[in-house]
């Protein structure tokens, strides 16, 4: 279903909108109320406090209003996107010939940083206050130097930009926030195990009851239609062979039998599928046909998303470095 925006200020003429002015109108006794409209200053269907729209729709950098327990970065929003009240937008002012992304690039880096947590220490000083105060380093075009400094760090912020994209495709793979929300000092979450079996070809899964490795005893009497899971126990070593135990919410008990590793994983899998029947579980539950197809896919997709952060840990300590050069400070240790 989308979503619209109706952009409705002061100067807006409502008749010249009249599928907007009929939906609006449904809530024209609650819009009087404020106190804009009470006091005269705003028309009933006008936005409350409503900013310049060009503000919202053009390129912009992003930052949370909020935040003084721990620094947030700034981001680079494009296209039609309108923030909540909660969010500073940063727009160049006209004639302004420095690149948005130099100006984001610097502002990242960690010798502002460390500016904002000194300024951050004053007292009285809001975020918002700390924001404007900050030094950003002009560039003087008629000089060759700075001007390569200028074009290296706004390769190195869309270079960073590509691999954080690259980066928050892998998120579906994990359990918890999106991978380019965490620092590069945080460890992965989990994965999630039953987005990486989805990736492997067709013909090396199959479903619990078909998988070749796996046995499903069931005791004498077994009702498979009134079988719903309650309990997964823990895989255990038997004169037969590794075991895994499952109990129903009715007091049927069903046992797999197999490789370790292998009932490991279903008991994993089954976790998240308490309730559902015994007839959906082993249909619908796929296992890979040998677990090291699991490990070698959980091993390749771990190297490569560790491999785009180092990358980007990389970039954005040569982008400090010149953010050094620049301001004439020594380099980060």
């Amino acid at each position: 279903m989308r979503s619209f925006i109706s952009y409705t200020r002061q100067k807006t003429n409502i008749d010249d909108l009249p599928n907007i002015k009929s939906h609006l109108e449904k809530f024209k006794e609650i819009l009087e109320q404020k106190r804009e409209c009470r006091e005269g200053k705003l028309p009933w269907y006008s936005l409350h406090w409503a900013r310049d729209e060009n503000l919202l729709s053009t390129t912009k950098i992003v930052t949370p209003r909020w935040g003084e327990k721990e620094l947030k970065p700034f981001g680079l929003q494009t296209g039609r996107f309108y923030e909540s009240s909660d969010i500073n937008l940063i727009v160049p002012k006209q004639g302004v010939k420095e690149d948005l992304l130099y100006i984001l690039g610097v502002l990242n880096s960690e010798p502002i940083k460390r500016w904002m947590v000194e300024k951050g220490r004053q007292r009285g000083l809001t975020r918002q206050k700390v924001l404007e105060q900050i030094p950003i380093r002009r560039i003087d075009f008629n000089n060759p130097e700075d001007v390569q400094n200028h074009d290296a760090i706004v390769e190195k912020v869309k270079a960073i930009r590509e691999k954080l994209a690259e980066l928050a495709k892998y998120s579906r793979y994990f359990d918890g926030p999106r991978l380019p929300r965490l620092k590069f000092d945080e460890p992965l979450p989990p994965l999630k195990v039953e987005a990486l079996l989805q990736e492997l070809p067709e013909d090396k899964l199959h479903s619990l009851r078909t998988h070749p490795d796996i046995e499903i005893i069931k005791p004498k009497g077994f009702r498979g239609d009134e079988f719903r899971l309650q309990r997964v126990g823990k895989v255990k070593r038997t004169l037969e062979g590794p075991q895994l135990t499952l109990k129903g919410k009715d007091g049927q008990i069903l046992t797999l039998a197999g490789p370790e590793s292998l009932l490991e994983l279903v008991a994993e899998l089954l976790k998240a599928r308490k309730g559902q029947s015994w007839e959906q579980i082993e249909e619908e539950l796929l296992l890979p046909e040998t677990i090291s197809l699991l490990r070698d896919r959980e091993e390749a997709l771990l190297s490569r998303v560790e491999e785009i952060r180092r990358e980007i840990l990389c970039l954005q300590e040569e982008i400090d470095k010149i953010v050094c050069e620049l301001y004439g400070l020594e380099e980060p240790s």
